[in-house]
């Protein structure tokens, strides 16, 4: 859990009591989609697609998955799903040690 405010390159915060139970850390499958931070939901595909990530490590970037609803993709962007509101008590912050490629 975290409680700092700051802002941390390739570092994503999320409400922790947001992610349902039996939410996994797994990599991209065929029928995901993500619901993006602000509105909006597309497949995971075409949204790596609009944020131009390589197709070489698409299938190396770790995401946090309910069923095929994708809530965060590391290093990359949450969900509007898990996102920080008023009413959030609990904070998590992941970054991964070592980016996969520069935003």
């Amino acid at each position: 859990l975290c409680n700092d405010k700051g802002k941390e390159k390739g570092a994503l915060k999320f409400d922790a009591d947001k992610v349902p139970s039996g939410a996994v850390l797994r990599y991209r499958k065929e029928g995901d989609v993500f619901k993006k931070f602000g509105g909006g939901t597309k497949s995971l595909g075409d949204y790596m697609t609009d944020k131009k990530i390589p197709l070489r490590l698409r299938d190396k970037i770790p995401v946090l998955a309910f069923g095929n609803d994708i809530l965060f993709i590391a290093g990359v962007e949450i969900s509007d799903k898990i996102k920080i509101d008023g009413d959030t008590k609990r904070i998590v912050k992941i970054r991964l040690i070592e980016p996969l490629f520069d935003n």
